[in-house]
């Protein structure tokens, strides 16, 4: 949704409110399943060919995120 508030232009007020949300999640312990989700978000907005102010941040946050869910334990589940 960030990615689409900027781009669209839709005002600083949901700009914000979605940068914040953005950031909470990210600050979350990471683990695959919210690994696997953010990182197919980033690539089917990448893919989507619309390049938005940010978006090399973001990306870079994304990752960062999921190389840290790298070193998390897998559970039952999730093996």
């Amino acid at each position: 949704m960030l990615a689409q508030v900027i781009s669209m232009q839709l005002g600083k007020a949901l700009k914000a409110r979605f940068e914040s949300e953005f950031k909470r999640l990210l600050q979350q312990a990471p683990d695959a399943v919210a690994a696997a989700a953010v990182a197919g978000q980033a690539v089917m907005v990448r893919n989507g060919g619309k390049n938005y102010t940010g978006q090399k941040g973001h990306e870079k946050k994304i990752i960062a995120f999921v190389e840290s869910a790298m070193n998390c334990p897998f559970t039952a589940v999730q093996a």
